[in-house]
C-alpha cells in the first residue's frame, strides 16, 4: 500500500505546480477564447502592482513588448483623459510607443485603451489595431468580462 496509494492521492489531490498548471491551463484558454470571440489580434491587460503597471494578460504581444510594458501610473493619468474607450492614432501614439518593441511598434496604427476597476484596484484594457465597431456600445458588458478574466489567478 504505502508508496502506491501516496501517488495515486497525489494525483487525486494535485498540489504544488501541477495544481497550479492546470489552473494556468484554464486560464489561459479562458482568456484566449475571449479574445478571439471579440476577433482582437493583440492586445493586453494592465494592472497595477506597488505602483506600477504591468502587463497581467497578454495577446498577440512579442517578448520585447512584453518586458517594455512597465509603467507607472503618473503615465496612464496623463494619457487617459475618459472612464470610457480612449483612442489613439497619428502623433497622439507617440507616449505609448515606450510600452512595445520597436518590432511591434512598426505594425501600429491605432491604439484603444478601456480603464475598468476591480476592488479599488485599476486596469486598463489595451487592443491594438482595433477592427470590431460594437466596442463602444458594449462597455459594460467589456468590463464585466474584464473583470471575470482577472479575477482568476495568474
Amino acid at each position: 500500500m504505502g508508496l502506491l496509494s501516496r501517488i495515486e492521492s497525489i494525483a487525486q489531490h494535485k498540489t504544488g505546480l501541477l495544481a497550479r498548471a492546470e489552473h494556468f491551463e484554464s486560464e489561459k484558454v479562458f482568456f484566449y477564447d475571449w479574445i478571439i470571440s471579440q476577433n482582437i489580434t493583440q492586445c493586453g491587460i494592465f494592472a497595477s502592482q506597488d505602483n506600477f503597471f504591468y502587463l497581467k494578460k497578454s495577446f498577440g504581444l512579442d517578448l520585447g513588448t512584453i518586458s517594455n510594458s512597465i509603467s507607472t501610473e503618473a503615465f496612464w493619468d496623463g494619457i487617459i483623459k475618459d472612464n470610457n474607450w480612449n483612442y489613439f492614432n497619428g502623433e497622439s501614439l507617440t507616449p505609448l510607443f515606450q510600452l512595445f518593441s520597436d518590432k511591434q511598434k512598426d505594425n501600429i496604427n491605432s491604439i484603444s485603451i478601456l480603464p475598468f476597476c476591480e476592488n479599488n484596484k485599476k486596469y486598463f484594457l489595451l487592443i491594438i489595431n482595433r477592427e470590431n465597431k460594437d466596442f463602444d456600445s458594449k462597455i459594460e458588458q467589456y468590463r464585466s468580462n474584464l473583470i471575470n478574466l482577472i479575477k482568476n489567478p495568474s
